[in-house]
C-alpha cells in the first residue's frame, strides 16, 4: 500500500473487532489466559462434530478510558466497553463460529461546554458463522485448498 494511501486508511487494525485475539499458545480445558489490555479467554471444554474435537473458548474484554478535558477540547468522558462472548476453533479450518454481546457506557459530565450530564449506553450482539458449501473455504479472500 503506498505510504499517502496509508496515512489516510491505516488498515492494520481492520480485522481486529472481525476475529478474537487468541492466546500465544494452546491452553487446555479450564485453563485461562489474559493480556494487559483487559482481555481474558478461558478454554472450555470440546465438542465433537463429524468426529473431530472443537475447542470451545469463552471471552470476556472490559476497557474503560477517560479523557480530560485540554486547551484545544474543553469537554472530558468516560467510556467503558464490556464484551462477553464466545468461539469455536476447529483444529484445521480454523475460526467456526464466534458470538459477541458488546455494551458501550458513555458518560460526558457537566462541565463549560456540556450544562447537562449525557449518558449513552449502545448494546450490540453478533454471531458470525463460518459458512460451509461447495467443498471450497474462502476466508479473507484466500480460497483453500480443496481436498
Amino acid at each position: 500500500m503506498p505510504d499517502e494511501v496509508a496515512e489516510v486508511a491505516g488498515m492494520a487494525t481492520a480485522l481486529d473487532d472481525f476475529f478474537p485475539r487468541v492466546p500465544p499458545r494452546s491452553l487446555r480445558v479450564g485453563e485461562v489466559w489474559a493480556d494487559s489490555l483487559g482481555l481474558t479467554i478461558k478454554r472450555l471444554s470440546d465438542s465433537v462434530s463429524s468426529g473431530v474435537a472443537l475447542q470451545r473458548f469463552d471471552l470476556r474484554k472490559r476497557e474503560k478510558t477517560q479523557s480530560a478535558a485540554s486547551a484545544r477540547d474543553t469537554m472530558e468522558l468516560e467510556q467503558e466497553s464490556n464484551e462477553v462472548g464466545q468461539f469455536v476453533w476447529h483444529p484445521d479450518r480454523g475460526l467456526l463460529r464466534r458470538q459477541r454481546s458488546i455494551v458501550v457506557e458513555t458518560t460526558v459530565p457537566p462541565s463549560r461546554s456540556v450544562r447537562q450530564a449525557v449518558r449513552s449506553k449502545v448494546e450490540q450482539r453478533l454471531t458470525l458463522v463460518r459458512a460451509s458449501g461447495g467443498g471450497r473455504q474462502t476466508l479473507c479472500g484466500s480460497p483453500a485448498r480443496e481436498r
